[in-house]
């Protein structure tokens, strides 16, 4: 069945309890730690998502566990790119890390814009079993390897690094459950297998595992004094780390340094939803929309010199907030007929 046919089956009156239900195969990949929704909101960065047969209160927030274990981060919304379907997205990155195993995530306490509780529903979610490096790609994973250790710059070091191996180490910041291996949206890149930053320090390291689990909350919090004193005990060596998700259309700010571009066209560009179905009504696509393009640039050496850019096709991810309010219509800026004749009399007069 389609999803409009499941939800149009379910019960949603106005004294109807809302049902969640998951979208798909409720999988989470640890490697993979952005998720599958992460280019429709940011927001649900690290979540699993579950939808809702009704629409919700944002205003009430329930509660959601994995195997017992509280988790902080619940993400409810409508989605303007699913129909304005409501949605939850349960952050699970940092607790469901073990590969091939199936959790049990219960969640309870949402209510619907009618006042009415959900019941508390049990669902599985499962991380795939850990794809490893194959033989036949080792010569291709050194080069690659090659060039990462080449595109790394040292700064400064002050006789901190390199760090001994089976030292212990501290590793401070929420990046360490949110370490990318690369950007996000049309920039991701598919490996044949990741290693998270924890699994990687920990073949050479004793890291600090008590700290991992502290910044599971996602905060870039300084720890308690008694975790502090613990890490000490273990390692005066420190290694802060920083993160952000980069992505197109989430990475542009008016921040000094940054720069803004204009494409244009002689032609009409084709302009298709997600779906990659056309879209037909120009109201659709608006400044304020989140959108994607594809352009081309090229040089040129006329009346000056320089870089041009063309439009080529545009594709709507989801709306934003309208920018300039848009223009007016004819039909609004003009007068009827016998309101612009009372308008000659009162002149004549």
């Amino acid at each position: 069945m389609e999803l409009h046919e499941i939800l149009a089956s379910l019960p949603r009156g106005k004294e109807d309890k809302p049902l969640c239900l998951p979208t798909d195969d409720l999988v989470f990949d640890p490697c993979n730690i952005d998720g599958a929704y992460y280019n429709l909101d940011p927001a649900a960065s690290g979540c699993v998502i579950l939808m809702f047969s009704k629409a919700m209160d944002p205003s009430i927030f329930g509660r959601a566990t994995l195997d017992g274990v509280p988790l902080p981060k619940c993400v409810l919304r409508s989605m303007p790119q699913m129909g304005g379907l409501w949605v939850v997205g349960i952050g699970v990155r940092g607790y469901a890390t073990q590969f091939g195993k199936q959790y049990t995530l219960h969640v309870e306490g949402f209510c619907d814009t009618d006042g009415n509780e959900m019941n508390p529903q049990d669902f599985v979610i499962t991380v795939p079993a850990m794809e490893e490096p194959q033989p036949r790609y080792a010569e291709h994973e050194m080069v690659a390897l090659r060039a990462a250790r080449e595109g790394i710059v040292l700064l400064k070091n002050n006789g901190v690094l390199p760090l001994a191996c089976g030292s212990g180490l501290n590793l401070f910041g929420k990046g360490i459950n949110r370490f990318r291996t690369s950007a996000s949206g049309a920039g991701e890149i598919n490996p044949r297998y990741r290693v998270s930053l924890l699994d990687a320090a920990e073949q050479d390291f004793v890291v600090n595992r008590e700290l991992a689990a502290f910044y599971n909350y996602e905060l870039d919090l300084c720890p308690p004094a008694d975790i502090l004193e613990r890490a000490v005990a273990l390692s005066n060596t420190a290694v802060m780390l920083i993160e952000r998700g980069a992505r197109e259309n989430r990475d542009n700010n008016t921040e000094k340094g940054c720069y803004y571009l204009t494409a244009k066209t002689s032609r009409k560009p084709q302009v298709v939803d997600l779906d990659r179905d056309d879209i037909f009504d120009e109201e659709e696509v608006y400044p304020g929309c989140y959108v994607r393009a594809t352009l081309v640039f090229f040089p040129y050496n006329n009346e000056g010199k320089g870089v041009g850019c063309l439009l080529n096709n545009v594709q709507k991810l989801e709306d934003g907030e309208r920018i300039g309010g848009g223009a007016a219509s004819a039909a609004e800026d003009f007068d009827d007929e016998d309101d612009l004749e009372d308008e000659d009399d009162d002149l004549m007069q």
